[in-house]
């Protein structure tokens, strides 16, 4: 559930700040309030070396 994703004053939201308490809780390493994912565009942001390879 993302924090994000719902208005602040909404049940869900606080739903997802639970959630994420919990995570945090327990030293997840998903317990972030941000989406976790990368898309190509920014991994091409990251650069690629000289021979080609992709540098994260």
């Amino acid at each position: 559930m993302s924090t994000f994703g719902n208005g602040a004053d909404t049940k869900e939201y606080a739903l997802a700040l639970e959630q994420l308490a919990d995570l945090k809780s327990k030293n997840a390493a998903n317990a972030k309030d941000w989406n976790g994912g990368i898309g190509e565009e920014q991994i091409i942001g990251y650069g690629t070396e000289e021979s080609g390879e992709l540098v994260l």
